[in-house]
């Protein structure tokens, strides 16, 4: 709850925006390696675009030929989530998940895709959001505090 609001003539100098939100100077996506770190930080003032998985969970059994859906999350730092694109084939083709209506700009946005297993064994799904600016999400992305975090995800289910 709500119970203070104080106005400030300069930029905020509390411990979690001085010292600890803070991201790479200059760096696209945040994206610094830990034997290469950036030499410059500054305060953390926008998300990157990100998408997740919600269900299922991680390792579920599934039956091949049955119908069956997969759901997620998607957020970007305001601009607008344009579509979300799924792969079950390490990324060389992607399929568009579903969007649901949009409920703000800093708002969660679900997706969800119908799917229809037909060969058993064990699959990997990889999801990728992009914004209405053309920003997307990268294969792989590493920053020493990880408030960046938005390489593509994924979700490994069995089909039996």
């Amino acid at each position: 709850m709500l119970n203070e609001i104080r106005v400030y003539t300069d930029t905020f100098k509390g411990f979690w925006m001085d010292k600890a939100y803070r991201v790479p100077k200059g760096v696209v996506n945040g994206n610094e390696r830990p034997d290469s770190l950036a030499a410059e930080t500054e305060p953390m003032h926008k998300m990157d675009v990100r998408s997740i998985f919600v269900s299922p969970e991680p390792e579920t059994k599934v039956r091949m030929n049955s119908n069956n859906e997969i759901q997620g999350l998607a957020f970007d730092g305001g601009d607008g989530i344009k579509q979300v694109e799924l792969s079950d084939d390490n990324g060389k083709t992607w399929k568009q998940a579903h969007l649901d209506p949009d409920l703000g700009r800093f708002s969660w946005r679900r997706w969800r895709m119908e799917w229809k297993p037909e060969h058993a064994g064990k699959i990997t799904w990889m999801v990728k959001a992009t914004n209405i600016k053309g920003e997307s999400q990268p294969l792989h992305q590493w920053n020493r505090s990880g408030y960046l975090r938005n390489e593509i995800e994924k979700l490994d289910l069995v089909v039996e």
